[in-house]
């Protein structure tokens, strides 16, 4: 974890700013369509018997590999090479795999599921906090998500800090007391277009039949309509289509959140 950005700054402190990077990168460096930092084709002579090997992958390089996508993407290429087929029994949350079929020669794509269709409203669950039936808005043109909490307090734990915090909104039966490990404080602009900092958490998150890990930051959202909202980090690359017009896809709202 961390691979691509340590390269990332490696190349921008030599003077030479991988292109489309869009935090190192400017001007004319900057305009491509993705981070120029991953081949989608490899091409090379088998060691054994000189056949060609061709094998395309999209560019994966818009968030750090995880050390089990370290261990597919590595699997993926060696038993390209070996001409067998690989066993992807392991998944890795960069491209979910799962038993994928691999011939030696021939391209590869890693299998997907059908696409989960949401609207613009969704129930969601988060049991790791003790929330459920929490009426979300997605909101795919915030960055971050965010979940409303009041009697925000941090403690240590275990050496680690820690955050205490309260949820109590219209939209959330009672009120309810949750505690979980802060990941980090970033500044994040409000919707008044001011930034302020908040504490973030990482915390389990289930959608319909699916479940993830997301990360919240802590705000006050009590003017809010909604409690939470979830935006594009937490949904990209989990295969979501979102119809604008729908509402309440995966589950429908309890009687306490109508």
């Amino acid at each position: 974890t961390g691979r691509s950005h340590k390269l990332r700054v490696h190349m921008k402190e030599i003077g030479h700013p991988s292109r489309g990077d869009p935090f190192y990168a400017h001007g004319p460096a900057r305009e491509y369509p993705r981070l120029m930092l991953h081949s989608e084709t490899l091409q090379l002579r088998h060691p054994d018997g000189g056949a060609g090997v061709r094998i395309n992958a999209p560019a994966p390089f818009y968030l750090p590999l995880d050390p089990a996508a370290d261990w597919c993407v590595l699997s993926r290429f060696v038993s390209s090479l070996r001409g067998k087929r690989f066993d992807g029994a392991r998944r890795c949350s960069l491209c979910e795999c799962r038993r994928e079929g691999l011939i030696r020669g021939r391209d590869f794509m890693a299998s997907k599921a059908p696409p989960l269709i949401i609207g613009w409203r969704e129930v969601i669950q988060l049991p790791e906090l003790g929330l459920s039936g929490l009426n979300a808005k997605i909101d795919t043109g915030a960055r971050t998500s965010a979940l409303h909490a009041r009697k925000i307090a941090t403690f240590q734990k275990d050496g680690e800090t820690w955050v205490r915090f309260n949820v109590r909104h219209r939209e959330v039966a009672g009120a309810v007391d949750c505690q979980a490990r802060v990941v980090d404080e970033r500044w994040i602009t409000n919707t008044s277009g001011k930034p302020e900092s908040r504490l973030i958490i990482s915390t389990m998150m289930q959608l319909g039949k699916r479940s993830w890990r997301i990360e919240l930051s802590l705000a006050d959202r009590k003017a809010m309509t909604m409690p939470i909202i979830l935006g594009r980090t937490a949904l990209r690359r989990r295969n979501i289509l979102i119809s604008a017009g729908r509402s309440w896809v995966t589950q429908k709202p309890g009687k306490e959140h109508q």
